[in-house]
Formats: structure tokens, C-alpha cells, sequence
């Protein structure tokens, strides 16, 4: 379940609505699995969970719209031996 709740703009001192700072509040309901994924994630990278998932939000799109365009990606180990890696979740 993910639910998404805008939080209330913050009014300044005379009463009318403040631009900056508004941000909107996710609730994500996780298996105990990916919760364990990004407990794991936010110990070893020293991040809060909420920059973690930002940081997921912002690599999952740049993967989606860069294969949406024809790149392919590979990884490339120590002994420089190169591997394609192929993402799902993205269909033309």
C-alpha cells in the first residue's frame, strides 16, 4: 500500500501561504524482506531511510528513461570483465 498525503503549507507571520518547503508525506506498507533491504542500506551508507528511497526514486527513473531511449548498461568487474544488466519493470 503506498498512500500520499501533501503536508500543509507553512503560513508566514502574515497569514498568507509560504512558497518554499512543501513536500508531500509517502507512506510505504513493506515486507519484511524490503524493510530489511533498506534497514541493511540505510546502516551501510550512513543515510536516512527517506534519503535512501530518494536516492532509489532518482536511479530507478534515470534507469527507466535512459532504456526507454536505447541505452544498455553493464557492469564491469575487478578483472574489467563486462556484464549487461537488464532492469525490469520497464516496457515499451
Amino acid at each position: 500500500m503506498i498512500r500520499m498525503m501533501k503536508r500543509k503549507k507553512a503560513r508566514d507571520k502574515g497569514g498568507t501561504t509560504a512558497q518554499p518547503g512543501e513536500k508531500t508525506r509517502v507512506t510505504v506498507d513493506l515486507s519484511p524482506a524490503a524493510y530489511e533491504r533498506l534497514r541493511s542500506l540505510t546502516d551501510f551508507t550512513h543515510l536516512s531511510s527517506a534519503t535512501v528511497v530518494r536516492q532509489a526514486l532518482q536511479l530507478y527513473e534515470f534507469i527507466t528513461k535512459r532504456t526507454a531511449e536505447g541505452y544498455t548498461f553493464k557492469s564491469v568487474d575487478k578483472e574489467k570483465k563486462e556484464v549487461e544488466i537488464t532492469f525490469i519493470g520497464y516496457t515499451e
